[in-house]
């Protein structure tokens, strides 16, 4: 059965919305919030949740045993090949993620604002590589 959003349901059949919002309030893998939701202008408000898919939990944990099996294989590279690694996949990142926004920008010029990034200076991508930077 294809997902469908509570609020779209909600747009369609408020009967069918009542009853997929109790399966789902009631679910197993559904995480209370301590926050009400209310809509703009509306009385009844909600209680606040969101459902884990037992589907999306298994990927999330190949997705960490795959990730901390690469970070095995990378301790043994020395710092100077792994700096350069991760600068090009930052680089190859955000030149994806510019082009689907559709956000002109070339390999080197994103290089090259990386490369300056800790000066003082103003750069174009600051804030997107701050960003990857952070996490």
């Amino acid at each position: 059965m294809k997902y469908e959003s509570l609020y779209k349901l909600y747009r369609k059949s408020e009967v069918d919305w009542k009853k997929r919002y109790e399966d789902r309030f009631k679910h197993e893998f559904t995480v209370h919030l301590p926050i009400a939701i209310k809509e703009y202008n509306r009385k009844v408000s909600f209680p606040a949740f969101y459902c884990y898919a037992p589907e999306m939990m298994s990927l999330v944990l190949c997705i960490y045993k795959e990730t901390a099996e690469f970070i095995k294989e990378l301790q043994p590279l020395p710092n100077v090949l792994l700096n350069h690694l991760m600068n090009s996949f930052l680089v190859d990142e955000i030149k994806s993620s510019n082009d689907i926004e559709g956000v002109r920008s070339s390999r080197r010029e994103i290089k090259d604002s990386l490369e300056q990034f800790d000066s003082n200076r103003p750069l174009r991508f600051h804030s997107i590589i701050e960003k990857y930077k952070q996490g």
